[in-house]
């Protein structure tokens, strides 16, 4: 295989509506691997977050009603976002509130689903936000490069689990 066919494209964003993105992102591994690497808390603390954090608190009750939360620190101080799982169909669909603690009212809607195609997963992941004014600030935060890098990460631990 050669190192171009390996090589990932960066997530796709685009735009749904005003308050809605789509994310689009391929995995080159197993539809059930991404699943555990994205939902299990011993994974998660190794990708989770651009490549300068570090995770230092992490819960996740992977439940219907279950709740989650992940504090991540860097030189530029702690960021803590936090959910509740409101849909769960292993391995394939996950449904989730989403917010960054410091922003009152900015929750988020994320419906993630991950469809294996051939030796990839493509991961498709629909944020809907109460307002476009909310929608535009969780863009504009550096979220876009934050998650690359955490993208990233993840490809580099599912090469180690495969």
């Amino acid at each position: 295989m050669t190192q171009s066919s390996t090589k990932h494209e960066k997530a796709k964003i685009t735009m749904i509506s005003d308050h809605e993105a789509q994310i689009t992102r391929t995995f080159r591994a197993p539809r059930t691997l991404v699943w555990k690497a994205m939902t299990m808390p011993e994974h998660v603390r190794h990708w989770y977050g651009p490549h300068d954090t570090n995770i230092t608190e992490i819960k996740m009750d992977l439940r219907v009603g279950g709740k989650w939360r992940i504090v991540m620190s860097s030189e530029r101080g702690d960021a803590a976002f936090s959910g509740e799982y409101l849909e769960i169909h292993a391995p394939s669909r996950l449904v989730q509130t989403w917010r960054f603690e410091p922003i009152e009212g900015a929750e988020s809607i994320e419906t993630m689903t991950l469809e294996e195609r051939g030796d990839v997963t493509l991961m498709t992941a629909i944020v809907k936000h109460k307002s476009a004014e909310n929608l535009a600030g969780h863009l504009q935060s550096g979220m876009e490069e934050g998650m690359h890098e955490t993208y990233e990460r993840l490809d580099t631990l599912l090469a180690k689990l495969g």
